[in-house]
């Protein structure tokens, strides 16, 4: 019998799920609690545009032992995995190396006909800077070159709070520009239509 070589990219859409587990807001032992669903994964999306702010994307589950209960989820929990196509780095969204996602809901649950426990969800993630971009409003001048305002939009916990690595270009535009009451996403584009 042939064993399949994960390295090797043989046929078109082929990739390594390593992980794929729940956080929870909960916690054991002061460690996040985590309930590893990759193998009752069904299918995995992942959508990522150059014309969107996000990274967002659903997982169809099918579940028999009711873990969307027992977690439970209420839209606090995060999601954490790593996935990469053969040959290639991939994305590292892992609890102790990466950025998890943010889980916002969970919907089209459906009973299984054939099997009593069973159930089909899906479950709605996203990047935690969407999360918290719906949270967060920006009330305040600032002033100096642009690219600052965004760092300071970008990085700070009562914005959007990211921790993911951040590539800034030098502007020419040494302006003041007072945010009235903006959402982070809104204001860093009201911002980048003004910068030279």
């Amino acid at each position: 019998m042939a064993v399949a070589e994960k390295n090797i990219l043989d046929r078109a859409g082929k990739y390594n799920l390593s992980e794929l587990n729940i956080i929870s807001y909960q916690q054991v032992d002061n460690e996040p609690r985590f309930i590893d669903i990759k193998g009752i994964t069904l299918t995995l999306s992942i959508t990522e545009d150059i014309f969107s702010n996000n990274i967002m994307g659903s997982i169809i589950v099918y579940d028999t032992q009711d873990i969307r209960t027992l977690l439970p989820i209420t839209g606090l929990e995060r999601l954490s995995f790593k996935f990469n196509t053969p040959g290639l780095p991939g994305y590292d969204m892992s609890e102790k190396t990466g950025v998890p996602f943010q889980i916002y809901k969970v919907d089209s649950v459906r009973k299984d006909e054939q099997n009593d426990v069973g159930q089909f969800y899906k479950i709605y993630f996203c990047s935690p800077e969407m999360y918290y971009n719906q949270m967060a409003t920006v009330s305040r001048a600032y002033s100096g070159p642009i690219e600052n305002a965004v760092v300071d939009i970008v990085r700070q916990k009562k914005y959007l709070n990211s921790k993911k690595p951040l590539f800034v270009e030098s502007s020419a535009t040494n302006a003041k520009y007072v945010i009235p009451s903006l959402k982070p996403y809104s204001t860093i584009n009201f911002l980048s239509k003004q910068t030279i």
